[in-house]
């Protein structure tokens, strides 16, 4: 018992959900990191593969499970005849 007499106890708030402002931000965000990702395969020669994650039930037993599916990632860039590139932010 000595233990909980010293616990001290205080008022906080729990923390809310992001605002919209946070989200757009944190989505642009994560959207640009997948084209630096597609840049970068494009470069090395290698197949670039986006993937989110699923929730799938199982339709016999009905159990969920999540998994890695790929995404289609489409380039927001692409090149002009002086050998430039274009970037287009979707």
């Amino acid at each position: 018992m000595g233990m909980l007499n010293k616990l001290t106890f205080v008022a906080s708030k729990k923390p809310f959900k992001m605002n919209a402002e946070e989200y757009r931000r944190k989505k642009l965000c994560e959207r640009i990191d997948e084209q630096i990702a597609l840049v970068d395969s494009q470069l090395n020669g290698s197949v670039f593969t986006a993937t989110r994650k699923r929730t799938v039930v199982d339709r016999e037993t009905g159990e969920r499970s999540v998994s890695d599916q790929p995404k289609r990632v489409k380039a927001w860039f692409w090149p002009t005849r002086d050998g430039k590139y274009n970037v287009a932010v979707q």
